[in-house]
């Protein structure tokens, strides 16, 4: 069985370093130039140049051996040069001659993990059967980031799908599913990271019965609910609430995005040992970045949005409680969307 490997994410290394490594034959590896989101027309311009660039070098052999070099690029190379398939950058995967470079590969079936395109109709209807590795128990928070969502929302079991893609969003017949704990004190990342593994083999195991004729889809059943992508106001720490849900929330954005909160200038540079916290960007607050949180129960420095610097963090006054950030640095300019 052929198959043909689409992921541009972190979460999609450990999904395809599972199927290089149980043998299976890899047909090629798609991993798309994205430029992100937000910038003018010339500046995506020079970045899908920059990455592509980089995508280029990262195609070399290294001198230091598979898997050197700690970039994305570099690994998801060196994995693809494993199972000797060709890694393709192109910039929308449903582009007509994209298509048809991707019908020659001879895939018997497309397995996406961690892929931020959506396939078109032309596309499916190409490649025929494909499958999506999904990080959470569909029909479940379906969306581009449900690792942070079900810890934000305190959620006590998370796990990974194999599904089938329709025209819907995470919506296709399920194939399998694993389950597996979150423990009150997992983060956003490790529990993105424990899902990516798990994925990985599960995949694996999906494939070697599509191969055997042993497995066949189910519908999706329960209640489904949808989680959309993590935007700034997300990130805010949420001192006017529980303890508990402040703390969720915190530990959802760890590490990749922190939480941060809105301090005036003089706290920010370490002049002041206590202020209140502001819930809205303005001229005379800095935004504070922060991370490595921790919950204390009854805590209390002052009035919920009370901080005070702490060595190289922060205390944040929440209701109920204190959190304490190991980490805590200004972010200049001065703007909500900064972090």
């Amino acid at each position: 069985m052929r198959v043909l490997f689409f992921g541009n994410s972190r979460f999609s290394l450990p999904v395809l370093e599972a199927l290089v490594d149980a043998g299976l034959c890899v047909a090629g590896v798609v991993t798309p130039i994205t430029p992100r989101r937000g910038l003018s027309p010339w500046r995506r311009r020079l970045e899908l140049g920059k990455r592509a660039v980089a995508r280029t070098w990262a195609r070399l052999p290294s001198p230091l051996g598979p898997g050197a070099g700690a970039g994305f690029n570099a690994r998801l190379a060196s994995l693809a040069a494993r199972a000797g398939a060709p890694l393709l950058s192109p910039g929308r995967v449903g582009d007509a001659e994209v298509i048809d470079r991707l019908r020659r590969l001879r895939a018997d079936v497309v397995l996406m993990a961690g892929f931020d395109q959506i396939l078109g109709a032309p596309l499916l209807a190409a490649l025929g059967p494909v499958l999506n590795v999904h990080p959470s128990l569909l029909p479940s928070y379906r969306g581009p980031a449900p690792h942070f969502w079900m810890v934000k929302n305190g959620e006590t079991e998370g796990g990974v799908s194999v599904h089938l893609v329709d025209d819907g969003i995470d919506s296709g017949p399920l194939l399998a599913q694993e389950r597996f704990a979150i423990e009150p004190w997992t983060t956003g990342g490790e529990l993105y990271e424990r899902a990516s593994r798990a994925g990985g083999a599960l995949a694996t195991r999906v494939l070697r019965e599509l191969r055997a004729g042993a497995s066949g889809p189910a519908t999706q059943d329960g209640e489904s609910s949808y989680f959309g992508p993590v935007a700034s106001e997300h990130l805010a720490v949420a001192f006017g609430e529980p303890l508990t849900a402040a703390y969720n929330r915190a530990r959802a954005a760890e590490p990749a995005h922190g939480s941060w909160v809105w301090v005036p200038h003089e706290l920010a540079r370490g002049e002041r040992e206590v202020a209140g916290a502001a819930l809205v960007a303005r001229p005379d607050v800095t935004t504070l970045r922060l991370h490595a949180p921790s919950a204390f129960p009854g805590a209390r420095i002052g009035p919920p949005g009370t901080v005070r610097r702490e060595g190289a963090g922060a205390v944040v006054q929440c209701v109920g409680g204190a959190l304490l950030f190991g980490r805590a640095s200004p972010v200049t300019p001065v703007s909500p969307a900064s972090p």
